[in-house]
């Protein structure tokens, strides 16, 4: 009886921890969160730029503002105002997604961003992401 059921497909292979990310001709590809556009506040750095490797294979992908500074930058917190999230737009390779959380414990889902795009909006005032597991897609 088993004969009439089809063989099941390969199993399809998911890329390996240590599977490398690269853009083309082998450029190393990155993760950037921004600001707002409208840009407000004395901030000397407004962006905060990391190796998209690094951040996938690194502390299970998990990452908060806390954790996202520049150390070039006053104040190194870019991606805060005060306590607040001040992070507006997200920049993510393809091959990448970025699951966005409303706490800095990585509860309270709010969205999930696929890569290839360049300055998604994030914004909304009232919904703020404060934490982002970033993964391969």
């Amino acid at each position: 009886w088993l004969k009439h059921f089809p063989d099941p497909a390969p199993p399809i292979p998911w890329p390996r921890a240590t599977d490398v990310l690269e853009g083309p001709a082998g450029e190393a590809m990155s993760i950037t969160i921004k600001q707002l556009s409208e840009e407000c506040g004395s901030y000397t750095e407004r962006q905060w730029t990391e190796d998209a490797e690094h951040l996938v294979n690194t502390s299970g992908g998990k990452w908060n503002l806390d954790q996202m500074l520049v150390p070039s930058a006053t104040p190194q917190l870019v991606l805060k105002w005060g306590d607040h999230s001040y992070c507006g737009r997200i920049s993510v390779p393809g091959g990448c997604r970025a699951d966005l959380y409303l706490h800095y414990d990585w509860t309270g889902h709010h969205r999930t961003v696929r890569g290839p795009v360049e300055d998604e909006d994030l914004w909304d005032f009232h919904v703020r992401a404060s934490a982002f597991r970033l993964s391969r897609s």
